[in-house]
């Protein structure tokens, strides 16, 4: 798989900031996911997003941003036969891990893995965009429930009886006696033999899978997995849901999931565009204990940045000796050392500032840098003065000397050093050497994500890597957007140094708020730049500009309850046709090329026909999917459909009805 270098930095999605290293173990996932995707092509093997790898899919185009893990699921004939072929086809170094290669193994699924340890080779960082540590998926099996109500009731009393003496025994709050009755008592109503001299958890996880599988799917008329159902019986679902697959966008490819994935999604977890940034029962992220490891092993983490007692006694030294905020000369100098021209927005606002003040001397440089290969060595200097905007006047680093010119204040963007997994500064702008060309050197994160507590564990655990940083320790004053955020930046600092800096990070760290915010705020106030052809749609005979509204509809609605969602867009376009002299409709419909033959085939044609004919009748505009971001920019509402595109306009804090096709 192919990654832009760029993929890989940091990013807030959705409000959420994901650091570096969960984007490499993502990728990481992503190509686990493609080598087990070529082995089910190759054998004809059905499988389907599934969690919340299924939800991101429908919802982000992508991971959900707290989500650290993929998981997929395959329907139990399928399921077999994967299992069958898997260690077989799978590259070198792949294991599979269950109840048949691990005695010790709890669960009824598999888990499909990289590599049983951590590795540095440079093949597998190759082949696994640079991340060390063992990646795996799980791969969850659906099962057929009983045809019958009474065959249903015996399948779930045996699996349920299996699974309560497998809990007696991991809680250990049973008499090992009354267990070895209980077991008796089950292997003679099944006829089976448990061998007392074998372990006993691996035989009756084999034995509960059997049970799981007694039906086929064409026996059955609802398909469930069985861990969940004997905890609740009420979790089944039509195996129709489960009969194809459509594609959806997943970061820089597709991934297949349930045709009807919209009603899937719905009985999975109800609400599904009302975000949950929980979730999950591992702990997160999932390699937490693979860093500890290595750290063990080592020394060090090579990508994890550790505060040493001599960067504090350096901080204590330089607040010592910092003087009260007087005006040394008539004329005080400030740089603003930027890496990314796209972080400008995290600047501009106190440039600005500084440029407006005529007592300041306002310099901008642009910091060259290195993306990282996966092995950790730099590749081609990157250097971007060229991609500021026009106003901005950028000094060229080679001849700015930061050390000559010894400005009263340096802002600083980049606090990583040589510790970022995916890219590095050039050594001479790190902030040991940065700190000697200043009295106050200051870093501005970048970048402004959605307020969290210190309950929000996922949050936290990603902001971490950027607040136990160099340039954070090294830096003499840093600005985070809130005193929330403060008080946060304080504790993890704290937690990590020790109580007795907790006074040295108060000092330090000020909530003033968030350059980047501002400049969010500044461009949600402006028009956005729209595409030619559609202007004349957008403007009233008066000159004044009309509500727009995003209408998108999409693929899982119209295989689910085709004629009604025809009628219901009908109805729609229709309303919004009397109103076009108030309204811009912008409509994006999700393309459908029907697989079925007779009515599927007529419905899909129906559809295609009304996609022509509001493109003839030119009272509105029909949204590419290329446009699709942009028409969520500048809508003042949304209607239709969940997912990709409403997220957009929820992120924006716009009206959104979701549809119901059946009112």
């Amino acid at each position: 798989m192919e990654f832009p270098a760029s993929w890989f930095l940091d990013e807030v999605r959705d409000g959420f900031f994901v650091a570096g290293m969960m984007k490499r173990a993502w990728a990481a996932q992503l190509e686990v996911l493609e080598d087990i995707d070529k082995v089910c092509k190759k054998h004809g093997i059905l499988w389907f997003a599934d969690c919340g790898t299924l939800l991101g899919a429908i919802r982000h185009r992508g991971f959900i941003p707290w989500d650290d893990d993929l998981d997929i699921c395959m329907k139990r004939e399928d399921y077999n036969r994967f299992l069958s072929v898997a260690a077989a086809e799978l590259p070198e170094g792949y294991f599979l891990h269950n109840i048949y290669t691990d005695d010790r193994y709890p669960e009824l699924f598999t888990r499909v893995l990289n590599s049983r340890q951590i590795n540095f080779t440079k093949e597998f960082l190759e082949k696994f965009h640079g991340c060390p540590y063992g990646m795996g998926i799980d791969v969850f099996v659906l099962d057929a429930i009983a045809p019958s109500p009474e065959e249903e009731e015996a399948q779930y009393e045996l699996i349920s009886s299996v699974f309560g003496i497998l809990q007696a025994i991991e809680e250990d709050v049973t008499d090992a006696e009354d267990i070895r009755r209980q077991v008796e008592a089950l292997a003679g109503l099944l006829h089976v033999n448990i061998d007392p001299a074998r372990p006993l958890r691996r035989q009756l996880l084999l034995l509960a899978e059997g049970l799981c599988s007694m039906f086929g799917e064409s026996e059955a008329n609802e398909l469930t997995e069985m861990q969940v159902f004997v905890q609740d019986k009420s979790y089944r679902m039509p195996k129709a849901y489960y009969r194809e697959t459509v594609q959806l966008p997943f970061e820089t490819g597709t991934v297949p999931v349930p045709k009807l994935y919209d009603a899937v999604a719905k009985y999975k977890f109800g609400a599904y565009m009302q975000q949950l940034k929980s979730g999950g029962t591992h702990e997160y992220p999932l390699y937490k204990k693979q860093e500890a490891a290595l750290r063990t092993k080592r020394g060090k983490n090579p990508f994890i940045y550790e505060i040493s007692g001599e960067d504090l006694k350096l901080c204590r030294q330089r607040d010592r000796r910092r003087q009260p905020a007087v005006q040394r000369r008539r004329q005080y100098q400030v740089v603003f050392l930027v890496c990314k021209a796209s972080e400008w927005g995290g600047m501009e606002s106190i440039w600005r500032a500084a440029s407006r003040d005529p007592d300041c001397a306002a310099y901008v440089v642009s910091v060259p840098f290195y993306y990282k290969h996966p092995d950790g060595s730099f590749g081609e200097m990157q250097e971007e003065a060229g991609d500021f905007p026009e106003e901005v006047l950028v000094a060229d680093y080679r001849g700015f000397d930061l050390w000559s010119h010894h400005p009263d204040v340096i802002y600083m963007q980049h606090p990583y050093d040589e510790f970022h997994t995916a890219y590095s500064v050039h050594p001479m702008f790190y902030t040991d050497r940065l700190r000697e060309a200043t009295d106050c050197l200051v870093y501005i994160p970048p970048f402004a994500a959605d307020e969290f507590t210190a309950e929000d564990t996922r949050a936290v655990e990603n902001i971490k890597y950027c607040c136990i940083s160099p340039g954070v320790v090294r830096a003499d004053r840093v600005i985070v957007q809130s005193e929330g955020m403060r008080r946060i930046w304080i504790d993890l600092l704290t937690e990590a140094a020790g109580e007795e800096t907790r006074k040295l990070w108060e000092k330090k760290i000020m909530g003033m708020g968030s350059p980047s915010a501002d400049k969010t705020a500044e461009c949600s106030g402006k028009a956005a730049e729209l595409p030619e052809a559609w202007k004349p749609f957008l403007v009233k005979k008066d000159q004044t500009i009309k509500r727009v509204v995003l209408f998108y509809t999409g693929v899982s609605s119209l295989l689910g309850n085709a004629e009604k969602t025809i009628e219901k867009i009908k109805r729609a376009l229709g309303i919004f046709r009397e109103m076009r002299e108030e309204i811009a409709l912008v409509w994006f419909p999700e393309a459908w090329e029907a697989a079925e033959t007779g009515g599927g085939q007529k419905t899909a044609q129906t559809y295609r026909d009304l996609v022509f004919w509001y493109q003839e009748s030119g009272f509105g505009i029909l949204a590419l999917p290329s446009e699709l971001p942009r028409a969520a920019q500048v809508c003042d509402a949304y209607y239709g459909d969940g997912g990709y595109a409403a997220q957009l306009c929820i992120r924006r804090h716009i009206p959104v009805m979701l549809w119901n096709v059946e009112v």
